[in-house]
């Protein structure tokens, strides 16, 4: 399950950094193709949910130095600190996940809308809470795996 939501993660990772970078090149080498406006609001709320997304493929690859830096710690130190550091980490994804949540809600509400192409921003303000889940979901598959080992 951990490697195929890896993967899936992954994917949808590198699509949308394709997409990013395919944009900003077609309008480097052929300007006035695609519109400024354009270009510019699709890169910049791609790299929105391309960090938001990164977060629990770093969880799940260990790629956070925080994460590595404790796998080097003696096992009773791992120990002591595990329910410490699960502890803490849930509860600022729930905490980011309940801003989300009222974030998005309000955006959706208002009818807000980007600037130059007028698509509604609350698909913006869903990245937040939809990166949170899949940090949840991430945590609890890293915390069992660290469970068997």
């Amino acid at each position: 399950m951990r490697g195929i939501f890896l993967k899936i993660l992954v994917f949808a990772t590198c699509l949308a950094l394709s997409i990013q970078v395919g944009l900003v090149v077609i309008q480097v080498i052929a300007p006035g193709v695609i519109s400024d406006a354009f270009t510019h609001e699709v890169s910049k709320y791609l790299m929105s949910w391309v960090a938001l997304v990164g977060v629990p493929i770093a969880i799940l690859d260990e790629g956070l130095l925080g994460i590595r830096l404790w796998q080097q710690c003696p096992s009773w130190w791992r120990k002591l600190t595990k329910t410490t550091r699960i502890c803490s980490t849930a509860l600022m994804c729930a905490v980011l996940l309940g801003f989300g949540i009222w974030n998005a809600f309000l955006t959706f509400h208002d009818g807000k809308t980007t600037d130059a192409l007028g698509w509604p921003k609350v698909w913006v303000a869903v990245s937040l809470p939809f990166g949170m889940i899949l940090a949840i979901a991430a945590l609890v598959m890293a915390w069992r795996s660290d469970e068997k080992a």
